[in-house]
């Protein structure tokens, strides 16, 4: 799934690029314990493993815990706390040709400094990434992995596995309808990846 919402100042384009979640963001993250918590919302189900993309970037946003975007949108679900699953995160993986060896990586090449995302890398080690969550995935009692990613690269693992022509779009989130905490009445389409066995 997609990291939630990050804060936008009209004043700072490019700041917003590498920002920390935004209120709404926070909101979006806590729903996904009514999505994929002990007691899912259908056709969600609950995960045995989590894992998070590692930006592995001075420049990005990390909050207080020293999380960046997509860790901290996966925390609420992880926590030890009501509706969470007290599960670690695995945040070791990511796009970076840094976070896996030369002999794991699939073409890398120079992230965009303009126009497009500076976090787009190309497959890179997002190779790496689908190894490590198929491995999950195929060890006893993992029936489902919950994986929070960046959202250019939110395909790639995927497309890297061979697993979908449309380079993973098709299987990269699912829409579910909710109301976020504050908003009364007003729904709003939470975003989260419906974890499929055997990708």
């Amino acid at each position: 799934m997609r990291h939630g919402e990050k804060t936008f100042n009209k004043r700072n384009k490019t700041a917003y690029l590498y920002a920390c979640l935004s209120e709404k963001g926070w909101a979006r993250a806590y729903n996904l314990k009514a999505l994929f918590g002990p007691q899912p919302s259908p056709p969600f189900r609950t995960p045995s493993a989590l894992f998070a993309g590692n930006y592995s970037n001075p420049s990005d946003c990390r909050d207080e815990h020293g999380w960046y975007r997509t860790q901290t949108t996966i925390a609420p679900l992880a926590a030890a706390s009501p509706g969470g699953l007290d599960l670690a995160v695995e945040s070791g993986t990511g796009w970076l040709p840094t976070l896996c060896a030369a002999e794991e990586r699939g073409h890398c090449r120079q992230a965009a400094k303009s126009g497009s995302s500076p976090h787009d890398y190309g497959v890179c080690c997002n190779t790496a990434a689908a190894r490590r969550v198929k491995e999950r995935l195929a060890q006893h009692g993992v029936g489902a992995v919950l994986v929070a990613w960046e959202h250019a690269n939110i395909g790639l693992p995927l497309a890297a596995e061979g697993r979908a022509r449309d380079g993973g779009a098709s299987y990269s989130r699912a829409r579910a309808r909710s109301r976020l905490p504050g908003r009364g009445a007003r729904r709003a389409g939470a975003r989260a990846g419906l974890a499929r066995p055997g990708v």
